[in-house]
């Protein structure tokens, strides 16, 4: 097993999730429910990871073609509530926390790990111990993200909406380009 492969495809997938956790950190109130998150990315990388693992051994190919185009959407949709958001009162505050939109990100951004399942599939890497690692990466960069987030609350809440809607639909468009040159 390649360990700097693993650890590198952690943090090259960690980056996305670093920016949301300012993001989400940005745009609402801080509690300690918002620790949910990193865990509930780590969750849904590793499990995206081994779906992708498993499907690249049966019928990945059927759905290669339109996976980045969900990633795609979902971030849309959450991008665009939140400019919504941001327009719509005076002091906007998204929560997080709750199960819909905990996993509608947490989905979204974890799209990603399905192609990096069927890589290790290719790769013939150990797909639980590479899922585990990325997984507490994932987590560590969640957690790293929030912190950092909270320090940066000089920013007015509207436009740290606007900001990170901009954000995630980048994160989105970036998907869909890279999915569509390669």
């Amino acid at each position: 097993m390649d360990f700097l492969l693993v650890i590198l495809m952690g943090l090259a997938l960690s980056m996305d999730i670093f920016t949301v956790a300012i993001i989400i950190s940005l745009t609402s109130k801080f509690s300690k429910d918002q620790f949910k998150l990193p865990f509930s990315f780590a969750i849904f990388h590793i499990i995206m990871m081994l779906l992708g693992y498993f499907l690249s051994l049966s019928f990945y190919r059927f759905i290669e073609a339109y996976d980045h185009w969900v990633a795609f959407g979902l971030l849309l949709v959450v991008g665009l509530r939140m400019i919504k958001e941001s327009f719509s009162t005076n002091n906007p505050d998204m929560n997080w926390t709750n199960w819909k939109e905990l996993i509608t990100i947490s989905f979204a951004t974890s799209i990603d790990a399905l192609a990096l399942g069927i890589t290790f599939n290719l790769l013939k890497q150990n797909i639980w111990l590479s899922s585990l690692i990325v997984g507490i990466i994932v987590l560590c960069f969640g957690f790293i993200g929030l912190l950092f987030g909270s320090k940066l609350k000089f920013i007015k809440p509207k436009y740290s909406l606007l900001i990170g809607a901009i954000v995630l639909i980048s994160i989105g468009i970036k998907i869909v380009l890279e999915h569509m040159i390669i």
